[in-house]
């Protein structure tokens, strides 16, 4: 039950990244992020999986806030760590 975040670049396919997304039950974000843009590549207005583009360092580094604030203890709304489970 550990969740798994899948970040993929140009040439990566949207499609394999959001199965293996969803088989780690990344939680959904929106295509259309500050600092990120199109962040499900060419898919849906939603996904679970991240695509950097190019792979711009500032763009990676935008995905690694957004993911760190979408797990659990990391963000305002996150739950609470528990190291024992």
């Amino acid at each position: 039950q550990v969740r798994t975040y899948v970040i993929g670049m140009d040439g990566a396919s949207d499609d394999n990244l959001e199965t293996i997304a969803e088989g780690g039950d990344a939680p959904l974000h929106p295509n259309d992020m500050p600092g990120i843009g199109k962040s499900c590549g060419n898919n849906a207005a939603q996904c679970r999986h991240w695509n950097v583009g190019g792979g711009d360092p500032a763009v990676f580094t935008a995905v690694l806030k957004a993911i760190q604030q979408s797990a659990d203890g990391c963000g305002d709304d996150g739950g609470i760590v528990n190291p024992v489970k």
